[in-house]
């Protein structure tokens, strides 16, 4: 595999992190926003004007960083995350609605939601929102560069790391450092219903370096 650089995402970049996205995630992103496959162009035109709009903003809490192929020019990954300096600040809202979802999207993202309260509390952190790879890219480090990129950031502020992972990238946040505190269901199921989804692991990675001291 050639080199690999990580940096911040351009304006430019939004159709192929789109693409990142589509390809990596192809099993779950017609559960998770059903909708999707009624009108896939209609979502892959929110999502890449979604991405540029973070993108954009400077003073966006959200940033997406790519893994750029130096050789080629291509994406062959991708992260966003967030900084949130307290979560404490605002009261928890649910979400009544949620664009290319369904029911089922919006139990799954408040139930997320309330875990990662839970958990956190008001204590300063990063959320990993999506970290996605190319699959002729995956098993290639691509995915750990990008989290590396994230904790030195974390580190250097002294602030934690939080995440939901799928059952097949357990051993990489585990090897960055990441620690199990529970989990959740991929789908929520209303009360009386069937549980019925993927298990979805909540992970907290505590800064290293405490004071600024190695």
């Amino acid at each position: 595999m050639s080199g690999i650089l990580i940096r911040l995402a351009r304006l430019e970049d939004a159709i192929a992190i789109q693409n990142v996205e589509s390809v990596a995630f192809v099993a779950w992103r017609g559960r998770l926003f059903p909708k999707v496959l009624t009108d896939p162009e209609g979502y892959v035109a929110f999502a890449v004007e979604t991405y540029r709009k973070i993108i954009d903003d400077k003073h966006s809490d959200q940033t997406w960083i790519v893994a750029e192929d130096i050789a080629t020019g291509d994406i062959a990954g991708a992260m966003r995350f967030r900084k949130v300096d307290d979560a404490g600040a605002q009261p928890y809202t649910p979400m009544l609605s949620i664009p290319f979802g369904g029911d089922n999207t919006i139990r799954y993202f408040n139930a997320s939601t309330r875990m990662r309260c839970e958990v956190m509390g008001s204590r300063p952190h990063y959320l990993i929102q999506t970290v996605a790879t190319r699959p002729n890219f995956q098993r290639c480090g691509v995915g750990s560069q990008l989290l590396s990129y994230l904790t030195n950031i974390a580190d250097a502020s002294n602030f934690a790391l939080y995440l939901q992972s799928s059952p097949i990238a357990l051993m990489l946040y585990q090897k960055h450092g990441f620690v199990e505190q529970g989990q959740t269901v991929l789908f929520p199921v209303a009360p009386g219903e069937e549980p019925d989804g993927e298990v979805v692991t909540v992970m907290v990675r505590e800064p290293q370096y405490l004071d600024g001291v190695a």
